[in-house]
């Protein structure tokens, strides 16, 4: 039994472990992680997607509980702060542990990677059926395959568009919407005497600021994570970048009181599909007859938790089938 796995985050990752079968992931990126990525800009480093993860149910505190022990995962205690422009910042707090990987973010994606056959910078554009099996078409003129399952792990419209008719419950997967969201990193030569290490901001292009080189385990110089807000970032996702990190960084500099104006490093990443605003109401799509699935933080409320558990389910899924 042979499986294709679409995408290297959690969710593709957690799947590959799981599945008992010859799985192969394809990941169009150059690296493993998804949306629990690092950038690096020596000497500068920043977790630029998810920013942290907590731990609910049981299935993913047993599946996490090494990496805690291994000090992989770091428990995050910063000083949280939300802002709101003409308001006094008032005192947040975080009633459950949040959990960071260390030293970056994209380090549990690499332990999870371990031992599995992934094959990067590999986009899949097309399926197509050969009786009972898969090839797959990439965006590089590769055919991959014969697959015996094809399961998606990628974002739901990328899903929407790999699967395109194939997929016998097709108008599931368009009720899952997803948001983007813009990344402005910022490097600094010297550290900001602020009063907090990460902030939620109110009435804002900015959503959420955080000092990133205050998570545990990071010893790169000062650096700044500011996530924007997702309906803003929906409204100017095909505006000049330079505008919209223009935008971003003035508005950052409002918030703060300071002057940015020239840090030693800024780069601006978007992300098309950030934030799931309408889930797709179940833990996991599958379409038995076609031997086609999907999973993800999407299918159930979007953090690394329910990529996590999509995927756990389904894989449980599929062994039954196969």
């Amino acid at each position: 039994m042979k499986i294709a796995v679409i995408g290297a985050g959690m969710a593709g990752l957690t799947l590959a472990q799981r599945l008992k079968a010859e799985v192969t992931v394809l990941e169009k990126s150059h690296g493993v992680g998804g949306r629990m990525s690092t950038r690096h800009a020596d000497p500068f480093h920043f977790d630029h997607g998810a920013q942290y993860l907590t731990i609910r149910t049981r299935a993913f505190k047993a599946s996490m509980r090494p990496h805690i022990e291994s000090g992989l995962l770091q428990q995050w205690k910063p000083r949280v702060l939300t802002l709101n422009a003409g308001e006094q910042p008032y005192k947040r707090d975080w009633f459950e542990p949040h959990y960071v990987a260390a030293p970056e973010m994209n380090a549990l994606a690499k332990s999870l990677a371990e031992g599995i056959s992934i094959q990067l910078q590999t986009e899949v554009t097309a399926l197509v059926r050969h009786g009972e099996q898969w090839d797959i078409q990439t965006g590089d003129g590769q055919i991959l395959g014969p697959y015996d399952w094809v399961i998606s792990s990628a974002p739901a419209p990328q899903t929407r568009l790999v699967f395109a008719d194939l997929y016998s419950g097709q108008t599931v997967p368009k009720q899952a919407t997803m948001r983007a969201c813009y990344t402005l990193m910022l490097g600094l030569a010297q550290p900001l005497k602020l009063k907090f290490d990460a902030a939620m901001v109110k009435n804002s292009p900015i959503r959420w600021i955080s000092v990133n080189s205050s998570k545990p385990g990071r010893e790169a110089p000062f650096t700044l994570v500011v996530h924007s807000d997702n309906d803003w970032a929906e409204t100017h996702l095909e505006d000049d970048q330079d505008e919209v990190r223009h935008t971003l960084l003035m508005e950052l500099q409002r918030q703060l009181a300071i002057d940015l104006a020239s840090p030693a490093h800024i780069a601006l990443h978007r992300w098309r599909y950030a934030e799931t605003s309408v889930p797709a109401g179940k833990n996991y799509l599958i379409d038995t007859r076609n031997h086609l699935a999907a999973c993800g933080d999407w299918c159930i409320r979007g953090n690394v938790e329910a990529a996590f558990t999509s995927a756990h389910l389904l894989a449980a899924r599929v062994n039954k089938l196969t």
